[in-house]
């Protein structure tokens, strides 16, 4: 009983750590989550103008005693921050930081607004935007259960998985041994539900004195980190229940089987130690093979996540040094659907890069990672390692030389400080120069696509492009910048690199875009707070949604990614301790169960083989089930293989030490002790 008093302690504590590292990194967005919102996302013609709306918003929040809120995302140095515009008379909420008046009035009607005091259907919330000339969406609220099942994602629903098989089979050795005594308490004068009802009992306080324990802690912890609302302790609370919830149910139905196995028992049978086991024998039979489809997929993953861990750790020496890069992310609220609209956005933008790009405030690196998400190939046949545009090909501009320390010629740099428009610089590894005819052709082509004057199909060339060439050292790993989650990739080998400046592509329809397209992922401003002035003195700041520091944003990433490993080992190890356990508490069953037909078959001559013979072929078939799923699943052949070895040495070495001890009680058996 105390391991497992100990199991359901750790078990719980281990759910909590999961919760409560969660809601730390993320509580505003998460008590947002529970409630119902609209999403204010486009203007008619005769649309109200801000300060109308604000005061007519303001003006029905007063009559309705009400607090509406809009949600606005703040820039700052550490990255994403969420504050709030209150309408109404009243206070807003702990979690709801205001915003500052300079940010309130540079902000646009397009948004998130929802009610956080008093009662109003989201319905009369809309008609209102209705009234005032914009379009409105209407999301409903998350329930606390959907937001917690939320976090039984990835790596987290292994553990979960993990947790359940080894309660399960602790449970189940706990009955077994309950079982023997079973019969004597039966004749003392228990009833069989006194019998059931004491382990249950059991298991319940020791679930109640978890969750209460690992909640205390939890909101200790949550509040010594300055997280004190109301919702994100009822998520707490919710979490944490939820899984003594799934303890208790299979407590319950355990114990089901239970009652039936002894019900169907006569008392003289169980007395004699004929025990009902076939029941629980193939609930572990089950239980071992999802055991082994969770580590074999466990297994699968973590050799691929070092590899990937080791790819994004290579590139903290060079991030460092650039701790006062940031991106741009445009406003949430701005909704534009065709590309005439985008050109719009491109042309108010257009200006704001150039600038950045010739005072060198700026750094452009493209790589093409996106195309390859999901394959090795992309939809036209390339491939990241071939030679053409859309693969291993870097689109920089002229600082990135200066930025890696690439050197060219004399002559290649100082045309680099001057290119003309439909000129770019084609620098190629050494490598490529037989064929670098070839290659300039290609990339001119592909050039060609920025001096269209429109986006239609029989659109212009306004002018051709030329490529200066260069050439660089073979085997170099150039580094690009990337701090997304698309890819853990921070080094393309020997690419091609492109050269490219507003000047150079001109002020063409698809060179706009291209910026434009540009701007939230693949351009590097130098400066928080000069970029911040800049946008605010072209009158784009009121589209932007974040500037966020681009080192930070790959360290964010790199974190998360060494939190997965790490809770996927964890995950793992938990996975093969259960194996063993669910192996014993199989093994225990089987000689329960045919202890006198082991014992006779011995003294027959039986060998081991023989002796085990349908219980190994049980064992194999299941492991093999296990085995064709887990290949099926993890497309590795080799690592499902050393997961089936393991299973089949582990099962083999624990039955032979099973039977060596139950050999020493032989006689015993034999005369029916």
């Amino acid at each position: 009983m105390k391991i497992k008093r100990f199991f359901i302690y750790f078990s719980t504590l281990i759910i909590m750590g999961f919760m409560v590292w969660t809601l730390i990194n993320s509580p505003d967005q998460l008590s947002f989550a529970t409630y119902p919102f609209i999403y204010v996302k486009n203007a008619d013609l005769n649309a109200l103008d801000k300060q109308a709306v604000n005061d007519s918003l303001d003006e029905f929040s007063r009559e309705n005693n009400l607090v509406i809120v809009k949600r606005i995302v703040q820039p700052t140095k550490e990255g994403q921050r969420f504050v709030y515009q209150k309408f109404g008379a009243g206070d807003l909420l702990r979690g709801f930081p205001e915003a500052p008046k300079n940010i309130q009035g540079i902000s646009s009607v397009f948004g998130q607004y929802l009610v956080i005091q008093g009662e109003l259907e989201e319905q009369r919330l809309a008609n209102q935007f209705y009234n005032f000339g914009y379009q409105v969406e209407i999301f409903e609220k998350e329930s606390v259960i959907s937001i917690v099942v939320a976090f039984l994602a990835g790596s987290s629903l292994s553990v979960l998985l993990i947790l359940v098989f080894t309660f399960t089979a602790l449970t189940l050795v706990l009955r077994i041994k309950d079982l023997r005594f079973a019969g004597i308490r039966l004749i003392s004068g228990e009833t069989i539900w006194s019998i059931i009802f004491r382990s249950l009992r059991s298991d319940f306080v020791d679930m109640i004195g978890a969750l209460l324990s690992c909640i205390l802690l939890g909101w200790g912890i949550l509040v010594m980190q300055g997280i004190s609302q109301d919702r994100i302790l009822l998520l707490l609370f919710a979490g944490q229940s939820l899984y003594i919830v799934l303890l208790v149910f299979i407590s319950i139905i355990l114990s089901g089987i239970y009652f039936f196995n002894l019900k169907s028992m006569n008392l003289i049978s169980i007395i004699k130690g004929k025990l009902p086991l076939h029941r629980l024998v193939g609930i572990i039979l089950f239980c071992q093979f999802l055991a082994m489809i969770v580590i074999g997929w466990g297994t699968s993953r973590i050799p691929l996540l070092i590899y990937t861990y080791q790819e994004q750790q290579s590139a903290t020496k060079k991030w460092d040094p650039h701790e006062d890069l940031v991106n741009i992310s445009f406003n949430v609220g701005k909704e534009i659907n065709s590309m005439e609209a985008f050109d719009e956005e491109a042309k108010l933008w257009y200006p704001f890069v150039r600038d950045e790009i010739e005072h060198q405030n700026a750094l452009l690196v493209n790589h093409n990672l996106l195309n390859y998400i999901f394959s090795d190939v992309d939809p036209q046949g390339n491939r990241l390692t071939d030679y053409v545009p859309l693969g291993n090909t870097l689109f920089v501009t002229p600082n990135y030389l200066n930025e890696q320390n690439i050197s060219v010629d004399d002559i290649l740099d100082t045309q680099l400080e001057d290119l003309k428009q439909g000129q770019f610089v084609l620098l190629m590894p050494e490598k490529l120069k037989e064929h670098s005819d070839e290659y300039q052709k290609l990339y001119e082509s592909h050039m060609e696509m920025y001096g269209l004057d429109s986006g239609e199909e029989d659109a212009e060339i306004l002018f051709d492009f030329s490529a200066v060439v260069g050439y660089v050292p073979n085997n170099q790993l150039r580094f690009i910048y990337n701090h997304t989650s698309i890819s853990s990739k921070q080094f393309l080998l020997d690419p091609i690199i492109v050269i490219v400046t507003p000047a150079s592509l001109g002020n063409t329809f698809s060179s706009r875009l291209f910026w434009m397209e540009m701007i939230s992922d693949y351009f590097y401003l130098s400066d928080f707070d000069q970029t911040v002035s800049k946008l605010k003195e072209m009158d784009l700041y009121s589209s932007v949604s974040t500037v966020s520091n681009s080192r930070q944003m790959y360290y964010e990433q790199y974190s998360k990614l060494r939190m997965e490993l790490l809770t996927l080992i964890a995950s793992t190890v938990i996975g093969v301790a259960t194996s063993v356990l669910l192996f014993n508490s199989m093994n225990l069953l089987y000689f329960e169960e045919f202890r006198r037909d082991i014992f006779i078959k011995r003294l027959s001559g039986l060998r081991f083989l023989a002796l085990h013979q349908n219980y190994l072929i049980t064992q194999l078939t299941v492991i093999l089930l296990g085995f064709c799923l887990t290949v099926f699943i993890t497309k590795s052949l080799w690592t499902s293989i050393a997961a089936c070895l393991f299973f089949v040495i582990n099962g083999l070495l624990i039955l032979y030490r099973q039977m060596k001890s139950e050999n020493k009680l032989a006689i015993s058996v034999l005369k029916g002790k």
